[in-house]
């Protein structure tokens, strides 16, 4: 009777240690959930680093871009200038989380110290920050950006006609979600383009 009321023990204690991490790790998803944007798909079997990252971890740039720290994305640009074009888990580079947050005082700093990082792409749907800004709808950033590329930097011009991997360019995306002024805008930029990679060709 005491072998079977032992056993017995054991296995409820085993199940309560099997529910104690059950009810851990949904906690912990929930909090790693509300931490993580919810514009990026997290896979389950990221929680647990994404987790220990937060915790232990410096933050990184992409995360301080994300949410305007602009102390932080300062210190770590002087630190590590290639850390402007590095891309995180999900292929996005800091200028990308930026432009998708409509931080635009961190694109400013970024484009300041690493003007060469608004010709990246990310990784995996091929798009530049002018897709990404347009495609969640922060016109200002994309209004910003056009703004810096045509005062700055007109031989960046070419990236207004770079296609993603669907075969959309910015201008595309920019019907497709009709936002009128981003099509019009861009639509001349990448005309002027057109027309200065005819006449001023070298």
């Amino acid at each position: 009777m005491e072998i079977n009321e032992s056993a017995n023990n054991s296995k409820l204690s085993l199940r309560n240690e099997e529910i104690l991490v059950a009810v851990s790790k949904k906690i912990i998803h929930r909090l790693v959930v509300r931490i993580v944007p919810p514009t990026i798909k997290l896979d389950k079997n990221l929680w647990w680093p994404v987790l220990i990252k937060l915790i232990f971890l410096k933050k990184t740039l992409h995360e301080a871009g994300e949410y305007g720290d602009l102390k932080s994305v300062e210190e770590l640009i002087r630190e590590n200038k290639d850390s402007c074009l590095e891309k995180n888990e999900f292929g996005f580079t800091p200028l990308h989380i930026a432009a998708q947050s409509g931080r635009i005082d961190v694109v400013d700093l970024i484009l300041k110290y690493c003007p060469e990082a608004v010709k990246e792409v990310t990784a995996k749907t091929m798009r530049t920050c002018f897709h990404v800004a347009v495609n969640h709808n922060q016109i200002e950033v994309v209004m910003h950006l056009l703004r810096w590329v045509v005062g700055e930097r007109p031989d960046f011009l070419y990236l207004l006609s770079l296609k993603d991997y669907k075969g959309k360019t910015a201008v595309q995306f920019s019907t497709s979600s009709k936002q009128f002024q981003v099509f019009i805008s861009l639509s001349i930029l990448v005309f002027l383009e057109f027309v200065s990679s005819i006449f001023f060709f070298e």
